[in-house]
């Protein structure tokens, strides 16, 4: 079992399991509550996000790979517009913000079929997502700012920094997320998602991961405590 301390007015709070603590209401503050670390609440974009249930909607300024089954000429990388609109060869200006990229395709496919090819095959693809994306700091090999594609779970986001230091704490990485607008974080310790003894938490776009390292402890209990948030800990 670990702690997190957050100064003497949460060292109460704290010291009890996350669990009993989730059950009893205890809070760290006047609204905040604790509870698992895997069941942080979807972020306020969550119609956005992409998961396992829904698809990835098309937004301004995402850049688009499409093709033509068997015409090259009219395979283009596009990025659309501030309004949602690219300019395709043969059909002109189409709106593609707010449709799966499965319907922009069927889409140019019924376009292209009714005046100058038959039954074509058209795929999209989302090359880089402008709208999508989520943020990795602290004690990994590249910190950064990465686009959202598929579903993406924490251990996935890490090795998409390409992996965590040799001084990472593993038992304090956090998740901080808006939900209701209001910052709230998911401290989980990855060793333990690694070995799958905890879940691998589901990050979302607008997320922000954070990998404290053993040398800088104290930064990041002082980071816990000036961020007004909801807490989540997992013994």
């Amino acid at each position: 079992m670990w702690r997190l301390t957050l100064g003497l007015a949460a060292a109460a709070a704290i010291a009890a399991p996350a669990g009993q603590a989730a059950a009893k209401g205890t809070d760290l503050d006047s609204s905040a509550t604790m509870m698992s670390a895997t069941e942080l609440p979807k972020p306020d974009a969550v119609a956005e996000a992409v998961d396992q249930e829904q698809q990835y909607e098309i937004g301004p300024f995402d850049v688009l790979d499409i093709a033509v089954f068997q015409v090259d000429m009219l395979s283009k990388t596009l990025q659309v517009d501030g309004a949602g609109h690219i300019e395709f060869p043969m059909i002109g200006e189409i709106t593609a913000a707010g449709k799966t990229p499965k319907q922009l395709g069927e889409e140019l496919a019924a376009k292209l079929d009714q005046t100058y090819l038959r039954s074509p095959q058209v795929t999209v693809y989302v090359k880089d997502s402008a709208s999508q994306k989520f943020t990795v700091e602290g004690a990994v090999k590249t910190a950064g700012v990465f686009p959202l594609k598929g579903r993406m779970t924490l251990l996935r986001a890490i090795a998409t920094a390409q992996g965590v230091d040799q001084d990472a704490k593993l038992r304090n990485v956090v998740i901080f997320r808006t939900v209701n607008q209001k910052r709230i974080a998911g401290v989980v310790n990855l060793g333990e998602v690694r070995t799958g003894k905890l879940g691998d938490p589901q990050v979302y776009a607008g997320d922000v991961i954070v990998v404290p390292s053993s040398s800088s402890r104290k930064a990041f209990r002082d980071l816990i405590a000036a961020t007004p948030l909801l807490l989540f800990l997992h013994p």
